[in-house]
């Protein structure tokens, strides 16, 4: 499965052209990256991130 298939099979919304999508070790957030979860906007603070919004790493935009 490509990128683009799973970002749409997801069914993640963009924010500023970055999807929310689940990380896990093979698949974490760079530095800078912005997601939405639990209605807020957060942005990444650390390069491989794999943590929870709120938990560490994430600073709320």
């Amino acid at each position: 499965m490509t990128t683009e298939e799973a970002l749409e099979a997801s069914g993640a919304e963009p924010v500023n052209d970055i999807f929310q999508i689940n990380p896990d070790s093979t698949n974490p957030y760079a530095k800078g990256d912005k997601v939405t979860h639990n209605g807020k906007t957060w942005i990444s603070t650390a390069d491989g991130n794999v943590w929870e919004p709120g938990v560490y790493g994430w600073e709320e935009v």
